[in-house]
Parts: C-alpha cells; structure tokens; sequence
C-alpha cells in the first residue's frame, strides 16, 4: 500500500481525535501505526479505509459548500418551512460552515444543512 505524508499524517491526527493517543512517544506512535499500514494489519487498515471515506465526505460537503455559497439565506426570513413536527415561519437564521440555524416565531429552532434549505427555497 503508498501511503502519502499529509494523509498519513491527517490520518494521525484524525485518529486522535477519535481518542486514540500516544502513551509515551508521539514518533514511536506513529512509527507503530505506519508499521501496521505497511504490513496490512487488519484494524488499523479498517481505521484508515474509514479516514479516506471521511475526508471524501468532507471533500464533497465542502464542494457543495462552495457551490451554493451565493444562496442569499437572508431570503427564507419569514417564510414558512415544514418539520416533522409542523409548519413553522422562521424568524431568524445563522450560518455556520455547512449548517443553518432557523429560529422560529413560536420559539422553536432547528439546525439543518444549507443544501437541504437550498432545495427548499429554491436558488
């Protein structure tokens, strides 16, 4: 298998994240965990398959970001969107990176992704 540096190293960081973490050494960590890719040891090619197939999801979330970043959000003010648990008019909005907070007039929010609202409101 040819491993490149910055995936490996991502790869690295990615599994700290997910709360694996070094004991003593970071290099001899490292060093281990690149020994086990090399040599196709089971798990931790199942942790990497799975770190290739989250930065491609990240890679697609951020491609569609990028897409629809002229969407004018301010547009779904007052309009009425509907939710499994009813119709609700949307009183406010914040963006975040590929989310949008709605706030509600009767009080209530919901987080949903950009894409979801673009396909609501239209472009």
């Amino acid at each position: 298998m040819e491993i490149d540096r910055a995936d490996f190293d991502k790869f690295c960081d990615w599994l700290k994240l997910d709360g694996l973490r070094p004991r003593k050494s970071e290099r001899l960590w490292k060093k281990t965990i690149l020994s086990n890719l090399l040599n196709n040891q089971k798990m931790t090619l199942d942790n990497f398959h799975d770190f290739l197939e989250d930065k491609k999801k990240q890679e697609m979330i951020k491609k569609d970001i990028n897409i629809y970043d002229d969407f004018n959000y301010s547009l779904v003010k007052d309009k009425t969107i509907t939710t499994s648990t009813g119709s609700h008019k949307i009183r406010n909005i914040i963006e975040a990176d590929s989310q949008i907070h709605l706030f509600f007039k009767d009080g209530g929010d919901l987080l949903v992704s950009k894409i979801d609202i673009q396909k609501q409101f239209g472009k």
